[in-house]
């Protein structure tokens, strides 16, 4: 039997005052209680006895289309180059910024005589 002459035939049974035990042996163990359960639960809610929820996997919006637009939404642009600023902070004052140049180190040496001297 489809499984659609089952819900109804099991909606009827229901809405003639049976249990869902006794339409469990009406329909001679074709389907489980809980879908029984499960029918019935919907045909109260909805109060339709046909499925108006799709089984399944549900359509999704994921295709190339949809794909290609996220990874546009959601890509990382390039950040510039980095700078190594220092400045100096004292008591008193700060000192003037100091770019230091690609691949150089700062070391106590260039902090004390470059970055606080200008103090």
């Amino acid at each position: 039997m489809a499984k659609t002459f089952l819900r109804e035939l099991a909606v009827t049974h229901h809405v003639a005052g049976k249990s869902n035990r006794q339409i469990y042996e009406i329909l001679s163990a074709k389907v489980t209680i809980q879908t029984i359960s499960r029918w019935i639960r919907e045909y109260c809610q909805f109060g339709k006895a046909d499925h108006s929820v799709s089984p399944g996997r549900p359509i999704s919006v994921v295709n190339h289309v949809n794909i290609r637009k996220a990874k546009r939404l959601f890509a990382v642009k390039k950040f510039p180059m980095s700078v190594m600023v220092w400045i100096g902070v004292t008591e008193f004052s700060c000192t003037k910024p100091h770019f230091a140049p690609k691949g150089s180190r700062v070391n106590t040496k260039l902090s004390r005589n470059t970055i606080l001297r200008s103090v």
